[in-house]
C-alpha cells in the first residue's frame, strides 16, 4: 500500500548565496501559524504546532531536498548531510548545500535571483485534533508527522499539478475526526487554565526550593547525602528511607538513568520493547500472510485466507548492576559525584543487555534469547563464509539481498548492522574505485558508520570465542521487526549505605545498585540475518 502525503506550499523565503558556493537556505514552514485555507470539500485551515517538526526530526529517517518536488530533480540529502534541518523558536529551518549537478547549478541560479523563492514540503500526518468553526469550516492541529521531503517551488498551481502525476498518493481532503467538546469549555478556554496553572505551580515549585527546579533540587540532595552533608534536600531524601535504612533515588535521576541505558545500548535501543506493569507478556508476530487478494468470477465466494500468526512470551528476568565508591572519591574528588554514577551504571546494565541479546542462552538458562547462540527454536538464516579474511564486497551484497527488502527499509525503524571488531577491520579494508565502503558518518549524535546505507554498531563481544564458538561475526536486520524486549515498569535504583551494611561499614564506601525485570526473545526470524565464517585469525 502506497504512503498517503499531503503537500503544503509556504510563502516563506527561500535565499541563495552570493559567492560561489551552492548553499540556500531559509524557513520550510512557521510553527504555530495558521495556513492558508485549505481542502477541496471541506474547507480548513491547520498549524504544525510547535515542537512537532523536532520530534519528526527525531526518527532519523532519510529527507530529500527536491526541486518542484520531482524526485529525478534532488538537489540534496540528510544522507550525506547536505541537507540539515532543525526548528528554532520560528519553525523549521533549513540550510543545504546544493549537489553540484546541471539542473542543480541551474536552480541555484534561480533561487539566487528571486525566480523562485518559495518552500514547500510533503509529510504524512501522524496525530492531528480538529474543531469545527461556526461557518462550517474547520481548524486543525498537528502534533505529530513524518516529513518526507522539502522543496523549492515556484507557486501552489505548479505544485499540484506537478505532484498529480508523480508516484506519489496525495490527500487532499484529509479525514476530519472531531473530539467532542465540552459545553463550558472550549479548547482554548482549556489551554488559558492549563497555562495558568502551570505558572503557579512553578511559582510555588520555586518558592519552596529557593529557586531551584524539582529536577535540581533531588539531584543537589541527593549529591548531598553521598558527601553526607545536611540541608533541606537531603532531609527530604531521609524521610522516604525504607524500613530496612535504604534510600530511595528520586524520580528524576532513576528516570535519567532509564534514559542513559536506552543511549549505550545502541541494539536494546533498536528492539521492538514494551513496558509492562507485570512480569509476563505475550507478543505475536506475522508468521505468514497467506494471500492478500485473489480476483474472483462474477457470483463466486471469496476465499476465505487467515494470517498466521506465531506468538512470544515474555518472562520477567532479574538483571542488575553496582557502582562502589570510596568515602574518599565522594568527599575529596572535584567530579560531580550523581552524574558520575548514573553514567557507570547506565553504562554497565546497558551493555549487558546489548550482551544479552546477542549470546543470551535462553529460556531454559533463566536468559534472553540469543541472536548468535543456536538453538531448537533459533531459525535465523545463516550465510557461511570460509574465511573472514577472504570476506569480499560480493559477500556482503548477496547477503544484503538475502534479507527481504521490507525488512531493509519502508517500516517503522530501519535495518542496522551488528558486527564484530575483527570483520569491521576487514571490512574497513574493502573499496570500490578506490573509495572505501564503510563510511563515516557525522550526525548531531557523533560520528557512526554507514555500510550500503545502514548504520554499522561494533560489538568487541563477538570476537570472544567462548561466547561465540561458531564464528558469526556478522548480523543484518531490522531489530524493531525482528527481536521484542521487556523492561517491567519499576526499575530500582538503590542506595546501600555503610550504616546498614556491615561490608560497606568495613570497606569505608558507598554502594549504588540499579535493578529491574528484563527479557528478550526473536521475534520475526526472517528480518534478521547472520553471517558466520569458518576460518577467523588470531
Amino acid at each position: 500500500m502506497k504512503q498517503q502525503f499531503e503537500l503544503r506550499f509556504n510563502d516563506v523565503e527561500l535565499t541563495g548565496t552570493e559567492d560561489d558556493s551552492l548553499r540556500v537556505s531559509g524557513y520550510v514552514n512557521k510553527s504555530g501559524q495558521w495556513s492558508q485555507q485549505l481542502g477541496s470539500r471541506k474547507k480548513f485551515v491547520e498549524r504544525i504546532l510547535p515542537g512537532t517538526f523536532n520530534r519528526a526530526l527525531q526518527n532519523g529517517n532519510e529527507i530529500h531536498f527536491y526541486a518542484e518536488h520531482s524526485p529525478d530533480k534532488i538537489l540534496a540529502t540528510t544522507r550525506n548531510g547536505s541537507l540539515t534541518l532543525r526548528e528554532d523558536e520560528q519553525g523549521l529551518f533549513m540550510s543545504a548545500e546544493i549537489v553540484p549537478t546541471s539542473w542543480g547549478k541551474d536552480y541555484h541560479t534561480l533561487i539566487k535571483t528571486g525566480v523562485i523563492r518559495n518552500m514547500s514540503f510533503g509529510m504524512k500526518v501522524l496525530k492531528d485534533t480538529w474543531k469545527q468553526l461556526s461557518d462550517g469550516t474547520y481548524e486543525r492541529s498537528i502534533s505529530d508527522l513524518l516529513l518526507a521531503e522539502v522543496s523549492a517551488v515556484r507557486n501552489p498551481a505548479y505544485v499540484q499539478s506537478t505532484i498529480s502525476a508523480r508516484s506519489i498518493d496525495i490527500v487532499d481532503d484529509p479525514q476530519i475526526n472531531l473530539t467532542e467538546e465540552k459545553e463550558m469549555f472550549n479548547e482554548n478556554t482549556l489551554d488559558s487554565y492549563r497555562a495558568k496553572l502551570a505558572d503557579f505551580d512553578k511559582d510555588i515549585v520555586a518558592v519552596k526550593n529557593n529557586g531551584l527546579t524539582e529536577e535540581e533540587q533531588e539531584i543537589r540532595g541527593f549529591e548531598q547525602f553521598l558527601r553526607k552533608q545536611d540541608g533541606a534536600e537531603v532531609r527530604e531524601l531521609r524521610a522516604m528511607t525504607t524500613t530496612t535504612g535504604a534510600i530511595m533515588i528520586p524520580t528524576h535521576l532513576h528516570n535519567a538513568v532509564v534514559e542513559k541505558m536506552y543511549e549505550v545500548a545502541p541494539i536494546f535501543r533498536h528492539t521492538r520493547n514494551f513496558k509492562p506493569l507485570n512480569g509476563k507478556l505475550d507478543v505475536l508476530a506475522e508468521k505468514d500472510m497467506g494471500k492478500a487478494a485473489t480476483f474472483i468470477g462474477e457470483m463466486q465466494p471469496i476465499t476465505l485466507e487467515d494470517f498466521t500468526l506465531s506468538k512470544v512470551t515474555l518472562t520477567a528476568k532479574r538483571g542488575g548492576t553496582a557502582v562502589e565508591l570510596s568515602e574518599h572519591t565522594i568527599n575529596d574528588s572535584g567530579i560531580p559525584i550523581v552524574d558520575y554514577a548514573i553514567k557507570m551504571l547506565s553504562k554497565s546494565l546497558g551493555h549487558t543487555i546489548d550482551g544479552s541479546i546477542l549470546f543470551g542462552k535462553g529460556e531454559s538458562n533463566g536468559e534472553f534469547q540469543g541472536i548468535l547462540v543456536d538453538s531448537a527454536e533459533n531459525t535465523i538464516a545463516q550465510t557461511t563464509i570460509s574465511s573472514l579474511v577472504g570476506l569480499t564486497l560480493d559477500n556482503l551484497i548477496d547477503f544484503y539481498n538475502s534479507i527481504h527488502p521490507q525488512y531493509v527499509s519502508d517500516t517503522e525503524k530501519d535495518a542496522v548492522w551488528v558486527i564484530s571488531r575483527k570483520a569491521f577491520n576487514r571490512i574497513s579494508k574493502l573499496k570500490i574505485n578506490g573509495v572505501p565502503i564503510l563510511i563515516r558518518d557525522v550526525a548531531e549524535s557523533g560520528a557512526v558508520y554507514k555500510l550500503l546505507g545502514h548504520s554499522v554498531y561494533v560489538s568487541e563481544k563477538m570476537d570472544d570465542p567462548t561466547l561465540n564458538p561458531s564464528k558469526k561475526l556478522v548480523v543484518l536486520g531490522n531489530f524493531f521487526e525482528g527481536y521484542t524486549t521487556m523492561t517491567r515498569r519499576g526499575i530500582r535504583l538503590r542506595h546501600v549505605t555503610g550504616d546498614t551494611d556491615t561490608t560497606q561499614a568495613l570497606r569505608g564506601s558507598e554502594l549504588l545498585v540499579l535493578d529491574g525485570y528484563f527479557d528478550g526473545k526473536i521475534l520475526q526470524p526472517d528480518a534478521l540475518k547472520v553471517m558466520k565464517f569458518t576460518t577467523v585469525p588470531q
